[in-house]
């Protein structure tokens, strides 16, 4: 038992806090958490429509769901390349690797959109059900841009204005973005689409079945447990719990996973891991020392 306590401590804990502080990770998190606003105003709209059923004379709120929380993917998209830019200190590249990943995210839906006849801005792509795609064209394009940041055309030296001199040496690396979307979805016909979610449909599969739920908690227990902060498992299974809550929504589904401020408050009662019990237990121990402990917890903010 030491010797797994050891190991724990000296060398996978150091690793994974690692993970945690990687720019690449650090990135796709920041992103998931800045488009949460959109997701609780997603929410409201959801919980409005149901006025519909009965009042049909009030406005359709179904209609402001779809540009929020329907449009949650387009907006990752956007996030994830930007973002990185920023943390790799390219600032001058942000808007520009924001609008190639959202070009990529397009090119790589639209033969979907089309086979599915619905045009526009209603396909589930666009929602909780193109997040994976939308993280997989945000990086690539982010990985792009960031291959390119300092490229120039020209020399320190030139004449040309800045402006003009940003102009051309942007279209490479979006160039390059734009015509490998091209090539692979339409020259090539390969269905990206559907092999990014084929990638990730068993990871969802695992996640909404009991057994797979209870994993998911003592995961992020366990690495809660050993000071890693649980927000690196964000870009795998927040995109999993909106997809979730999406066929929740269209009557797809009835997934036994929804959002964690939903089921956080029935199994993580005082915190993850369940640490109200234990504040009880300390605040009857015997030990001085722990019961005064208990109290401090049980009358702080946390609690």
């Amino acid at each position: 038992m030491q010797s797994l306590i050891n190991w724990l401590e000296n060398s996978f804990t150091p690793k994974m806090n690692k993970i945690n502080h990687n720019v690449w990770i650090v990135t796709l998190k920041d992103s998931i958490m800045q488009a949460l606003p959109l997701i609780f105003l997603g929410s409201v709209f959801c919980m409005l429509a149901i006025l519909n059923d009965y009042f049909p004379s009030l406005p359709n709120f179904w209609t402001p769901y779809g540009w929020t929380m329907g449009m949650i993917s387009l907006v990752i998209s956007f996030l994830i390349p930007f973002n990185l830019m920023e943390k790799k200190r390219l600032r001058k590249q942000r808007i520009n690797a924001g609008m190639s990943g959202i070009i990529l995210f397009l090119i790589i839906i639209s033969p979907q959109v089309i086979a599915d006849g619905e045009p526009g801005f209603s396909h589930s792509a666009l929602g909780a059900g193109g997040m994976f795609i939308a993280i997989v064209a945000g990086l690539f394009a982010g990985m792009v841009l960031n291959l390119f940041g300092k490229f120039s055309f020209f020399s320190e030296e030139s004449v040309i204005p800045d402006f003009v001199r940003s102009w051309f040496d942007a279209m490479l690396p979006i160039g390059i973005v734009v015509l490998t979307g091209w090539i692979f979805v339409d020259l090539l016909g390969f269905d990206v689409y559907n092999a990014v979610l084929a990638i990730f449909m068993p990871l969802q599969s695992v996640i909404e079945t009991p057994w797979g739920f209870s994993l998911m908690m003592l995961i992020v227990c366990f690495l809660y447990s050993l000071g890693i902060s649980t927000w690196v498992l964000t870009p795998v299974l927040n995109p999993v719990l909106l997809t979730a809550i999406q066929a929740n929504i269209d009557g797809k589904a009835m997934n036994l996973v929804t959002d964690p401020t939903i089921y956080s408050a029935y199994l993580w009662i005082g915190g993850i891991g369940c640490t109200m019990p234990l504040v009880f237990m300390l605040m009857r121990s015997k030990s001085k020392k722990n019961k005064s402990l208990g109290y401090g917890f049980g009358c702080s903010d946390d609690f």
